[in-house]
């Protein structure tokens, strides 16, 4: 598993939306004779997994966290008092 893993990996590598579809694609074609349920996965999956490489570079890498101690204020939120 992590050999496939490692290889979904390059994809993420990619300068452009466009390599990383390719990488993907190469990916999948790669697994396909061993692992073909993943791979149709991949297939399934691509748009969705790699949308956000489309987004602009201005944008954040991290959208948000569910750590408590990231996020002071919406942690205080969740807290109830009685």
């Amino acid at each position: 598993m992590k050999l496939v893993s490692a290889f979904v990996a390059t994809a993420f590598a990619q300068e452009t939306p466009e390599a990383a579809c390719v990488q993907w694609r190469s990916v999948a074609d790669q697994i396909r004779p061993k692992v073909p349920k993943l791979a149709t996965i991949m297939d399934d999956a691509e748009e969705d997994v790699l949308a956000y490489m489309t987004f602009p570079k201005e944008h954040p890498a991290k959208l948000h966290s569910m750590n408590p101690s990231d996020a002071p204020r919406w942690s205080a939120s969740f807290r109830t008092t009685k």
